[in-house]
């Protein structure tokens, strides 16, 4: 497909570049809500944060899950037709979004919206590449393709975040509907309408491998999402959800090893080395990304919801990614070590966690942090682009789409599903046992407590409270800067966590010699989308 050119002859290639490019990028705006926003997303909505992030998390199931069925829509479709129905089932979908606050339905449409930008992001992709990565080189691929996407995510993340605190969460969807607008004009315009691949008949697809998928993953990001909040296995809710997870999940192993055109072909993983330790990798990388958001709700504490310096801590992440992406590519393309790329990226993390353990306190300067978000940048394009470059060096081309669904799966809904799940009750159980701590402290021998707690009545009895409301008064703020302080140390200890990982990672990334296989490196001549 990346090879066959949908334009019409009148477009020059400059314009051909530069809708294409305008075309990912627009997509990035399109009903892009994250678990960054959760904050100021649940005091909008007025509901849990668990339901935000099942929202959120549906549009990664979405895209997920359609990723298979997309190689055969290519090919059943003509590709305008296929873009324009995407983009207009989009402004369906946004339009909607944006008069809704029912979360059920919020679920159903972002899970939609999910499918459709699949569809678009995969074709822009490989249109992309058709121009600017002729040769296939799998290197030059990623670092391309996340030079331009990961910074534009962020700035799509910062602006609809002003949007959600400046109005409402209302905006985020509103905000789809001139990007989506703007990309009907660019897609009517340029691409003709003409056939460009041998039309497949989608009765060939495995629909019922398609359906028990979506049920798994569906399932899956339940029970991560609201197993906190159902205090997990005590309730019956999560029970019953474990049992049909189980039953789903081994119905869709047993239905697709079976099957001669899986929906995922599983055996993957038995035929390639690179597709394991890829996964593996992936799924550690995890645990790190997630702890940007640990970073951020303790940003947000510091200076009490400043968005503008939650702003500038965004570009500072952004500029380490324009930094690392294109970097570590160009050091692929000259077959630089991937241990030592790797070996790098991890140690840039282990720099990070040791630099917020040692800072982190009630009195920091919220500039410190601005080394932090660099250095996690820094890690984050190194790893992620030589671990992507990795696991798809030397692949069959008939099985790279499937070796593209497990790390889509690995990063976007597994990976990050599963370690939000876990970092959540993580940080929830430490803030409990650290305030247990700090409350057996502050009794009446405490005179430091005592000093306190008196001077604080004496302010709210200035005030004009009586001595019993000035009381109340000051023993709620008491309370107030204990859960601060014990959310403190709970981010302290995990960030102290994560930098023993790191020190593990970093002493054992050495002696990985499997991250060599590809030391003699193979031609790919086939297109990745």
């Amino acid at each position: 497909m990346a090879n066959q050119l949908p334009y019409y002859d009148w477009v020059p290639s400059w314009l051909r570049d530069v809708g294409v490019i305008v075309l990912l990028i627009l997509q990035s705006f399109v009903f892009g809500l994250s678990t960054d926003m959760l904050p100021e997303l649940t005091g909008e909505l007025g509901t849990l944060a668990e339901n935000v992030k099942f929202i959120i998390q549906a549009n990664a199931i979405g895209f997920l899950c359609t990723l298979p069925l997309y190689y055969r829509f290519r090919s059943f479709f003509k590709k305008k037709d296929l873009l324009l129905g995407a983009l207009l089932l989009q402004l369906v979908l946004a339009l909607a979004a944006g008069q809704m606050a029912f979360v059920p339905g919020l679920c159903l449409l972002n899970f939609c919206i999910g499918i459709t930008k699949c569809m678009v992001t995969l074709d822009m992709i490989g249109l992309l590449m058709a121009r600017f990565n002729p040769t296939n080189n799998r290197a030059f691929f990623y670092g391309l393709y996340y030079t331009i996407a990961k910074p534009v995510a962020l700035l799509a993340d910062l602006s609809l975040a002003w949007l959600i605190h400046q109005y409402n969460w209302h905006y985020a969807a509103w905000l789809s509907v001139p990007a989506i607008l703007a990309s009907i004009g660019i897609t009517a315009l340029l691409f003709h309408g003409e056939r460009l691949l041998p039309k497949v008949p989608l009765s060939e697809v495995d629909w019922t491998g398609a359906v028990l998928l979506t049920l798994t993953c569906v399932l899956f990001t339940f029970i991560a999402d609201f197993g906190k909040y159902y205090d997990w296995f005590s309730s019956a809710i999560i029970d019953w959800s474990v049992v049909f997870f189980l039953l789903v999940a081994t119905l869709f192993v047993l239905w697709e090893l079976r099957q001669e055109r899986p929906y995922w072909n599983l055996r993957i993983f038995g035929q390639y080395k690179q597709i394991r330790l890829g996964i593996l990798l992936m799924l550690v990388l995890c645990l790190f990304i997630y702890s940007s958001s640990l970073a951020r709700q303790f940003a947000l504490g510091l200076v009490k919801g400043d968005s503008w310096f939650l702003g500038r801590l965004t570009v500072s992440t952004l500029l380490a990614y324009l930094i690392s992406f294109p970097l570590c590519s160009w050091l692929l393309a000259r077959q630089v070590s991937y241990r030592l790329l790797l070996l790098t990226g991890f140690v840039c993390y282990m720099l990070s966690y040791g630099y917020i353990v040692v800072l982190i306190s009630p009195g920091i300067d919220p500039a410190n942090l601005y080394l932090f978000y660099f250095l996690q940048g820094i890690a984050y394009g190194l790893i992620l682009t030589t671990l992507s470059t990795f696991a798809s060096t030397d692949i069959l081309v008939a099985d790279n789409p499937h070796r593209a669904f497990a790390s889509v799966a690995a990063r976007s809904v597994i990976g990050l599903v599963t370690v939000g799940s876990v970092w959540d009750n993580a940080l929830f159980q430490r803030s409990a046992i650290n305030r247990n701590n700090l409350i057996s402290r502050l009794t009446g021998e405490n005179g430091s407590f005592q000093q306190e707690v008196q001077l604080l009545i004496r302010r709210f009895t200035q005030a004009g409270f009586d001595p019993q409301h000035a009381r109340a008064a000051a023993d709620q703020l008491m309370y107030q800067k204990v859960d601060a302080q014990a959310m403190l140390l709970a981010d302290k200890d995990l960030f102290a966590s994560l930098l023993l990982l790191t020190v593990a990672i970093v002493l054992c990334i050495p002696f990985m010699r499997s991250l060599e296989m590809h030391n003699v490196r193979p031609t790919n001549q086939y297109p990745l989308v």
